[in-house]
């Protein structure tokens, strides 16, 4: 079964944040201390993550 990519519209505040620019790291993310509720946010800085 193969996974078709979409536009990525984001729903949380921390998804609009990655989207727009105003966090630039996967590390910036995680200090954030916010939950990934969108797996979208991963694979913006982790791309290659099987």
């Amino acid at each position: 079964m193969a996974y078709e990519k979409t536009e990525w519209v984001p729903l949380t505040g921390l998804g609009r944040q990655v989207a727009s620019g105003q966090i630039t790291s996967i590390d910036q993310v995680l200090e954030s201390g916010r939950p990934i509720k969108e797996p979208e946010i991963v694979e913006m800085f982790l791309p290659d993550l099987e």
